[in-house]
């Protein structure tokens, strides 16, 4: 089975202890955001884990037009 990328982004967030923000679709907090990410988890996804901010980093679809990948945050604010 494979897991949507809103799971990942959860399991993720555990790792905080105070209230957690994501930085799309706006900044806002995290769960007015995971309804955003309903796709499977790419494959070639990187996460970068800072000490209060995590970064998922991912590349962009093959003739979608975009050359940047799209960088999704979610971090801590005590």
């Amino acid at each position: 089975m494979f897991k949507l990328l809103s799971e990942v982004i959860a399991d993720e967030s555990k790792r905080f202890t105070g209230y957690v923000y994501c930085n799309i679709p706006y900044s806002c907090g995290l769960s007015e955001a995971l309804p955003s990410f309903k796709a499977p988890v790419p494959s070639g996804m990187v996460i970068k884990r800072q000490a209060n901010m995590t970064e998922f980093i991912l590349k962009p679809l093959k003739a979608s037009g975009k050359r940047k990948p799209l960088t999704i945050k979610i971090w801590e604010a005590k």
